[in-house]
This record gives C-alpha cells, sequence and structure tokens, in this order.
C-alpha cells in the first residue's frame, strides 16, 4: 500500500520527505507515528506560474524576520512555498518549519491558498510546537481544512488538532470523521479524535 502511494507521490511531482528530513522536522507529541499521507495528484489546468500570498499580516502571530534558516527568513522562505513547483514548496515548508514561530504566518497564509500542494505542506510541516501557542488562529483555519477537497489534507489537519492538544476541535473532527468519503482518512481520524479526547 506503502508503495503504492509514493509512486502516486512522485508521477503527480510531489517529492515524499525523506529520512534525513524527518528527523529534522521540528514536532511534538508525535511520539515517532508516521501519520503522513501522500499528497493527492496535481489537479489538471493549474497555473505553473508563483503564486504571491495576498497578505503576510496575520493577527496575534510574530511579524519579526530575525531568525535564518540557511541565510534566508521566512519572508524569503515563503516564496519557495508559494512556488508551483512541488519539490520547491516542499522546502519551502520545511525552512519555515525549522525557523519556527517566525514562519507560522506564511504557513497560515498556505493554508488558504488555491493550490492543493501548497496548502498540504502547509500543514504537513507545520511547527507543533509553535503552533499550539496561537490556538485562536489555528483551530478556525484547521477547522476549515477539514473540508479540503484533497484527502491528505484533511488527514493532516486532524492529526494537527491532537498533536497541539487543540481539543476545541473535537466536534469538528467528530462531523468531518462522520462523513469522510475515505475509508483509510476516516479510520486515521477516529483514531486521531480518540487520542485527543485522552489528552488532558
Amino acid at each position: 500500500m506503502r508503495s503504492c502511494a509514493i509512486a502516486l507521490l512522485l508521477l503527480a511531482g510531489c517529492q515524499p520527505m525523506g529520512s534525513q528530513d524527518e528527523g529534522r522536522i521540528i514536532r511534538t507529541g508525535r511520539a515517532n507515528q508516521d501519520t503522513r499521507a501522500p499528497a493527492p495528484p496535481m489537479a489538471p489546468g493549474v497555473p505553473q506560474v508563483p503564486e504571491q500570498p495576498e497578505t503576510v499580516r496575520q493577527p496575534q502571530l510574530p511579524q519579526t524576520l530575525s531568525v535564518r534558516y540557511q541565510g534566508r527568513d521566512a519572508e524569503s522562505w515563503s516564496g519557495d512555498l508559494f512556488d508551483a513547483d512541488f519539490s520547491v514548496s516542499r522546502q519551502g515548508a520545511f525552512a519555515l518549519n525549522q525557523i519556527g514561530k517566525e514562519g507560522l504566518r506564511f504557513m497560515v497564509l498556505g493554508m488558504k491558498s488555491d493550490r492543493f500542494h501548497v496548502r498540504y505542506y502547509s500543514v504537513n510541516y507545520l511547527n507543533y510546537q509553535a503552533a499550539k501557542q496561537y490556538r485562536d488562529v489555528f483551530i478556525p483555519q484547521l477547522t476549515s481544512l477539514l473540508d479540503d477537497d484533497a484527502p491528505g489534507v484533511r488527514e493532516f489537519a486532524a492529526v494537527t488538532f491532537l498533536h497541539c492538544g487543540f481539543k476545541e476541535g473535537l466536534p469538528a473532527m467528530r462531523k468531518a470523521c462522520e462523513k469522510e468519503k475515505e475509508d483509510n482518512i476516516r479510520a486515521s481520524m477516529a483514531r486521531f479524535i480518540t487520542e485527543l479526547e485522552k489528552k488532558p
């Protein structure tokens, strides 16, 4: 099953996370469990021009650009996140994960992108440790992603609720689980709901 998923990912032009990335992604609460889902195939007719966020300001999120990863700040890496190329977008998301809080405002914008792969990588590489401090920003955004067209985005939205400890999202997660059409995604959501319910 995993080999088929990876094959579909590669056919879509999307690069799966390598072992070198997985060990460096900043997470909390994952308990070494691999909950990644492959990005869905690229929809036909997606414009092959760089997408630019309409704004870079998000209420309550850090607006500074003092932290750098490989010599570049969060605003610089955000251009990569919004790139039409899957590999470039993935590298941008990974860099913003490493930067931490200063990358969050760009990840939120990525979650609102019209391009599925930008939404996918934004929620996939979200820095849980940083995001959990801004629940008023991320709970509404993650709730909207539970209804995303891409199964992988829906699954990662649910797992983010779990690992950030956002129990306020449980009603929306239950509703999303009930109407989920993909059996594997529905099973994952049910597991995430059970685990989140057990959190203090």
